[in-house]
């Protein structure tokens, strides 16, 4: 029998339309959390006369505006539980998120964030748009560089987000790999479990839909890699790993028209592994990069696109 206890944090700033949804899911857990604590990130709207509702089973913790780092932090700090459970006031829990999940995390123990895979759904139509995928075999910092794990994936041991301070409250966004990439510095690692527990509602004007900003600040989480500034980072594998992650995120940045940002990545990425770079392209864009830069490189894919939207406007006329 399982004695541990979970604590549920829930940051909520102006989700009046669904911090509702998000509460009910943690109050119908089938393994019941010690505490559900919603910490209020200075709402204008009626999300704390919402939670208020609840009563006695939902605690309220009214903060001034600082993000929603800040305000998860402020929550696993009051925490009584031994385990924390993070949710966004616009996802869901499955009720046997904490029965199925809770057994692997006792089980791996402290030195471990076990996380479960998630489905997203667009929030206006609720249509699942894909599920996480996430395989126990690829190499840790592979897996922090490209497969995003959102807060309420994980179970975090108490003592592992002491260690390391929590989310840091200053980054805009990609504040979850910045966290698990500071665990993982720690010798905390992210060990994935294949059962979808969480559902993840993706809305426009949500931070993780900037998609600029979120490749922008990579380089910010991840400058002890780029710095080398650990012998683990020194490994010729590593550099060639870390080289492609910036050569990707800088196609990415040119896909979307910011060209600067995208031959910025790619200094650091050439400076750390040329040859790494010039497979993430193929052999004729590479010599289109090498001659003109990402704007000449990314004419193919522009073309292409152009010739996909061509085919698929004229399929919607031929049916019409």
């Amino acid at each position: 029998m399982i004695t541990t206890s979970v604590s549920v944090v829930v940051p909520c700033y102006n989700d009046e339309l669904w911090v509702k949804d998000a509460i009910q899911t943690c109050l119908n857990q089938t393994f019941p959390p010690v505490e559900i604590i919603v910490v209020d990130d200075g709402s204008t709207d009626r999300s704390r006369e919402i939670v208020k509702s609840f009563g006695n089973p939902v605690s309220l913790l009214a903060e001034p505006h600082a993000g929603g780092s800040a305000a998860r932090n402020r929550g696993w700090q009051i925490a009584k539980g031994e385990w924390v459970q993070f949710l966004d006031a616009d996802d869901l829990l499955d009720a046997n998120k904490l029965e199925r999940h809770v057994p692997k995390a006792v089980e791996a123990g402290s030195e471990a964030a076990t996380f479960c895979a998630s489905r997203v759904v667009e929030m206006s139509s609720g249509r699942e748009l894909h599920k996480s995928f996430h395989p126990p075999g690829i190499s840790e910092l592979e897996r922090l560089f490209y497969e995003p794990v959102t807060p309420c994936m994980p179970l975090y041991h108490r003592s592992a987000l002491e260690r390391v301070g929590g989310f840091d409250e200053s980054l805009p966004n990609c504040q979850d790999r910045d966290l698990h990439f500071r665990l993982w510095m720690e010798g905390i690692k992210l060990v994935p479990f294949a059962e979808t527990l969480v559902t993840i509602r993706k809305r426009s004007g949500s931070v993780c839909s900037n998609t600029s900003s979120v490749l922008r600040n990579l380089e910010r989480v991840f400058e002890p890699v780029i710095g080398l500034q650990d012998t683990r980072f020194t490994d010729t594998s590593v550099r060639a790993l870390t080289a492609r992650m910036f050569a990707e995120a800088g196609r990415g940045l040119a896909k979307i028209g910011f060209w600067q940002d995208c031959l910025h990545f790619h200094r650091i990425a050439l400076k750390l592994d040329p040859e790494a770079v010039s497979r993430c392209y193929g052999r004729f864009t590479w010599l289109l990069f090498r001659l003109g830069g990402p704007r000449l490189a990314n004419v193919p894919q522009r073309l292409r696109e152009l010739k996909k939207n061509a085919e698929l406007l004229s399929k919607t006329s031929v049916q019409e």
